[in-house]
């Protein structure tokens, strides 16, 4: 499966309708094509990821976190992401980050 998988879509929000209304948004208006079922990650793992990615402080913890792995590239991931407004924060992990690989590992089977 990790063939199929470009990127990922590490989602966090304040609760569980926020991060599957941002779930929906992503492949109805963001043309998003899923290689993996999105997978539940303690919302301290996502806030750390966040950090590392982000490279920068965290304003706010978040609730609830879900992983899902992407077959679209990052690159056209971030660029839709720009055209939708989900209500729950995605960050696009690429091949490039040093959390793409771990995450590759764990999520893709």
């Amino acid at each position: 499966m990790i063939e199929k998988t470009n990127s990922f879509a590490l989602i966090r929000g304040e609760n569980e309708e926020k991060i599957l209304i941002t779930l929906n948004d992503l492949k109805e208006y963001g043309d998003a094509q899923f290689s993996t079922l999105p997978k539940v990650v303690t919302p301290e793992y996502a806030d750390k990821v966040l950090i590392r990615v982000m490279g920068g402080k965290l304003k706010k913890p978040c609730s609830r976190a879900v992983v899902v792995g992407l077959e679209t590239p990052a690159r056209v991931m971030i660029r839709n992401l720009r055209t939708i407004h989900p209500p729950a924060h995605v960050v696009i992990i690429s091949p490039f980050h040093e959390d793409f690989r771990p995450m590759a590992a764990a999520y893709t089977k």
